[in-house]
């Protein structure tokens, strides 16, 4: 599945980068979604802001490939959220691993706020047959949909 592969170490030493990468992917997706649904949300058009960010400090695989407003072009890639947030890396699969890590970091006493708190955000989406089997970048979608609806996100979340 990868481009390089790398040697890790000891037994399960791979595993622990493939999830700890995981875990930075879940966590970079969340705040990218974030970022973006404020920046619109404050009238910041998302192709402005998404080139702004592409070249800046904000910059990450998930803002220039793989990025979750379907209203952004990433060069000439087609991320899932330009397909109905269909293909890519599940949300399922992601939230596994970001349960993986918790359950890392809690067994090796890390401090792991923001993937406890991405853990928690993204379970329920992993759980629901609206999003378990699409995009884990949907998460850009469901927190639209919690804007929209005039819910509070915090609470559904």
């Amino acid at each position: 599945m990868a481009r390089k592969v790398t040697h890790c170490g000891d037994l399960g030493t791979g595993l622990a980068a493939k999830i700890a990468n995981n875990l930075l992917l879940g966590i970079t997706m969340l705040g990218l979604s974030e970022a973006t649904l404020l920046g619109r949300t404050l009238g910041v058009k998302p192709q402005v802001l998404a080139d702004i960010i592409n070249n800046s400090t904000g910059r990450c695989w998930s803002s220039e490939i793989n990025h979750p407003d379907p209203q952004v072009k990433c060069g000439t890639a087609s991320p899932p959220a330009h397909r109905n947030y269909e293909g890519g890396f599940v949300t399922k699969l992601a939230h596994k691993d970001l349960g993986l890590a918790v359950k890392a970091a809690e067994g090796a006493h890390v401090p792991l706020e923001l993937g406890k708190r991405c853990e928690e955000v993204f379970r329920p989406l992993a759980q629901g047959q609206e999003w378990g089997n699409r995009d884990f970048s949907g998460v850009f979608q469901a927190l639209s949909d919690f804007l929209v609806s005039g819910e509070k996100a915090q609470a559904v979340l």
